[in-house]
């Protein structure tokens, strides 16, 4: 199948048309750079934070980004993540100037505020956004199955693997909407058990 009959073309002839709109594009460019005062670069090249977080219903996003917003955060993107059903957020936070911010805890409190009214006793846990090693720290704290003092046991191992276990109940299966789930967490004592609802 033949498409061209004259193939023969003098793309030279245009060459300086094609230099002058080439030049054109880049000036363009250089001066959009001068007016914005840089490149703005989004999360994914200048650093920040990814948060991933499940609501027990479907999220709204707008909400969502207002309360982020009054977190003053900086530059926030927020979007939709896996299936629609399994009600998860993708949260890109960019980095922050000031060192040491725990903005995984700034966005999880903002957020809270916001769905839920600020939170009524500082002391007590939530179990659906604490972590491994302050969940450990808390029940080595606590004790709640008395083996402080045991030489064959080392409370901080002990407990670590327990508070492992929560985490990977409560990433297997979602958030815990009541205390009475903590009966069903696998090879938890029931004094554990009792401290978290106690606590929680």
């Amino acid at each position: 199948m033949e498409f061209f009959r004259q193939t023969n073309i003098d793309f030279l002839k245009y060459r300086w048309w094609a230099i002058g709109a080439s030049w054109a594009l880049i000036l363009v460019g250089l001066f959009t750079i001068f007016v914005q005062k840089g490149l703005k670069f989004g999360i994914d090249f200048s650093g920040g934070t990814a948060i991933t977080l499940r609501f027990a219903e479907r999220p709204d996003i707008d909400r969502l980004r207002a309360f982020l917003d009054s977190a003053q955060l900086g530059e926030v993107g927020i979007q939709r993540y896996e299936e629609a059903e399994k009600n998860e957020v993708l949260i890109r936070v960019q980095q922050q100037r000031q060192e040491g911010r725990d903005v995984s805890h700034d966005v999880q409190n903002a957020l809270r505020a916001g769905l839920l009214g600020p939170a009524e006793d500082a002391s007590k846990l939530d179990l659906n956004r604490e972590g491994r090693d302050t969940l450990a720290a808390r029940l080595v704290a606590a004790d709640p199955d008395h083996i402080s003092g045991r030489p064959d046991v080392t409370p901080a191992d002990y407990y670590g693997r327990i508070a492992e276990r929560i985490i990977a109940h409560r990433s297997e299966t979602g958030i815990f909407r009541s205390a009475a789930e903590f009966d069903r967490l696998p090879e938890t004592s029931g004094p554990v058990r009792e401290w978290l609802k106690a606590n929680s």
